[in-house]
């Protein structure tokens, strides 16, 4: 993916530690900036949740099948 290969070392450590490593694997041709930023803002680093509205998702490592 093209929006990956322009990361630099920071920004994918960034990513990395917020979580979303995976979603570097991920085989997308493009996401919507407005996604993204959405993502950034309501992703709350310190507690590991997606905030939506007056909810929160946590997100871990751990895969639930």
């Amino acid at each position: 993916m093209e929006i990956v290969r322009n990361l630099s070392k920071e920004q994918v450590a960034d990513v990395k530690s917020m979580g979303f490593g995976s979603i570097l694997d991920m085989n997308l041709n493009n996401i919507s900036t407005r996604l993204g930023f959405w993502l950034v803002r309501n992703f709350d680093v310190e507690f590991n949740e997606l905030k939506i509205g007056n909810h929160q998702i946590r997100i871990t490592f751990r895969v639930s099948l």
